[in-house]
């Protein structure tokens, strides 16, 4: 699985990255020009003019897609009421389900997390086929050991089965954290990384904290 490219999951071609950028505005109406700078801005495709408009041709035969004259330009949106409107949203937002499977699985640990968040490459959406999933954990002070192995060794298996990708697991213990907040990984995971488990702000209070001593 590729963040950036939800749909490469079902179907590679340049149809399903047309689908993820209407789905994901169903209420927007778009030309090809503004589809094609969508797509090479989120990195997701490199589709040219010519490849775009013969998708959206298609998917407007299908139904899917819903075209209309604007100005001199032909305009294309998301039909919401298509019969396969909900199962390609639901692969649009992939990287929102697997963030929130992420904070439904370790809110229910017997020692739950201080901190998680997901970052490097499937945050920033710059996933290869083979890349890895990082995961930031900040282990409770607290924590029994063993306990906290077995739940991470868990979670790192639940997301292989999720996603298709190896989870890399970066562990943490709070006293590291509180200790050191502006190491670079840590830095790298307050600007870009999407938190999932704790108070959304925790890392970044520490480092706010941190500068101003």
């Amino acid at each position: 699985m590729q963040t950036q490219r939800p749909m490469s999951t079902v179907t590679p071609t340049l149809d399903g990255d047309v689908l993820v950028a209407l789905a994901s505005a169903p209420d927007v109406t778009f030309t090809t020009g503004q589809i094609e700078r969508l797509l090479r801005l989120g990195e997701s495709s490199k589709g040219s003019l010519t490849g775009i408009r013969k998708v959206l041709n298609r998917l407007t035969t299908e139904g899917v897609v819903e075209r209309q004259q604007v100005g001199g330009t032909m305009a294309y949106t998301f039909n919401s009421e298509h019969l396969a409107a909900s199962p390609i949203r639901e692969l649009a937002r992939l990287r929102a389900t697997l963030l929130e499977r992420l904070e439904e699985t370790t809110t229910a640990w017997a020692v739950p997390p201080v901190f998680g968040a997901l970052f490097g490459s499937a945050a920033r959406g710059r996933m290869g086929t083979e890349s890895d999933i990082d995961l930031l954990l900040v282990r409770p002070v607290e924590a029994d050991e063993e306990m906290w192995d077995q739940q991470v060794l868990s979670l790192t298996a639940q997301v292989r089965r999720w996603t298709g990708n190896d989870a890399d697991v970066l562990v943490l213990d709070e006293s590291e954290v509180v200790a050191n907040p502006v190491d670079p990984v840590l830095v790298e995971v307050a600007v870009s990384g999407l938190p999932f488990a704790g108070r959304a702000t925790w890392l970044r209070g520490l480092q706010a904290r941190h500068g101003r001593r």
